[in-house]
């Protein structure tokens, strides 16, 4: 099952293209690392997934459902929110630490799971 699809996204800050044709998926169990140099698009990957800056073309498809152009807001109620993350990170870094480094992608909250899950959405 695809928990992240995002299909030839395009992400520009003024006349400044930050993000040109990125096609990706992630399925479920699946762990994706996004690695580059400064300016490369990494924050802006991780914005345009959640909503904080907008994709001018392409799609971005969470569990299913298309969240382009969707709000930060919604797109958190989806499973997808950024966190700070830590200040380091080492193979020894306890993994409840570890998922603030990129963002959380996690199924939709369930009323059962909704105390868990409130607690992993960025505050």
């Amino acid at each position: 099952m695809t928990l992240l699809a995002i299909d030839n996204i395009t992400v520009s800050y003024g006349r400044l293209t930050a993000l040109r044709g990125v096609t990706l998926e992630i399925a479920e169990g699946e762990v994706l690392f996004v690695t580059g140099p400064n300016g490369a698009g990494k924050s802006t990957l991780l914005n345009a997934i959640a909503g904080v800056v907008p994709a001018g073309s392409g799609s971005i498809t969470i569990d299913g459902a298309k969240v382009t152009g969707a709000s930060p807001e919604d797109i958190a109620r989806r499973g997808f929110s950024l966190t700070r993350s830590p200040a380091t990170w080492s193979p020894s870094t306890p993994n409840s630490r570890c998922w603030p480094i990129a963002g959380t992608l996690r199924p939709a909250c369930s009323p059962a799971a909704s105390s868990r899950c409130s607690s992993s959405v960025a505050r």
